[in-house]
C-alpha cells in the first residue's frame, strides 16, 4: 500500500521523486497514524472527498496544503514546487491561539457578569445595613449635651 520510494529522514518522510501526489499525501496520512475519516473530519470534508483526492497524480496543492494544515505536516519538502506560502505551522498555531482567546473571552465575559451580579448584591447589603445602623445608631456624646 505504501510507496517504496520512502526513505526515513529526520523531517520524518523524504521522497526521492514523488510521481504521484495524491498517493504520497494518503501514505504519509497513514505513516503519521492518523486514518482517513480522522483528516477528513478535522478539514470538513467527506472520506470519500479525500478517497478521490488521494486517486488524483498531480493533487492541488491548496489541497496538499489543507491536509498538512490537520495534521501538522509541511508538505513543502516533500514537494519543493509548491508555490503556495507554505507556512502552516504559523498558520496551526493562530487557529489554536485564536480558539484558545475565544474560549479565554467567554470565560472572562462570564466572570465579568457574575462580579456584577454579586457587586449589586453585596451594594444592596451595603445600602441595608447603612440604614440599619442609622436607625440604630446612639447619639454620640457631643449631639447628646447639645439636645439636653
Amino acid at each position: 500500500m505504501l510507496n517504496k520510494l520512502f526513505t526515513y529522514s529526520p523531517n520524518f518522510v523524504h521522497m526521492k521523486k514523488i510521481t504521484h501526489r495524491g498517493a504520497h499525501v494518503r501514505d504519509v496520512i497513514i505513516l503519521k497514524g492518523y486514518s482517513i475519516l480522522g483528516v477528513a473530519n478535522k478539514v470538513s470534508k467527506y472520506r470519500t472527498t479525500l478517497t478521490k483526492w488521494f486517486t488524483q497524480e498531480d493533487l492541488d496543492y491548496k489541497f496538499i496544503k489543507i491536509i498538512g494544515d490537520a495534521i501538522d505536516y509541511d508538505f513543502s519538502e516533500d514537494f519543493p514546487e509548491m508555490t503556495v506560502n507554505y507556512s502552516h505551522k504559523k498558520n496551526y498555531a493562530k487557529e489554536k491561539s485564536i480558539r484558545e482567546l475565544e474560549e479565554k473571552l467567554k470565560f472572562w465575559q462570564d466572570e465579568v457578569y457574575r462580579m456584577s451580579i454579586a457587586n449589586k448584591a453585596l451594594e444592596q447589603k451595603i445600602e441595608e445595613l447603612e440604614s440599619d445602623l442609622q436607625l440604630t445608631e446612639p447619639k454620640t456624646t457631643w449631639e447628646k449635651k447639645k439636645g439636653a
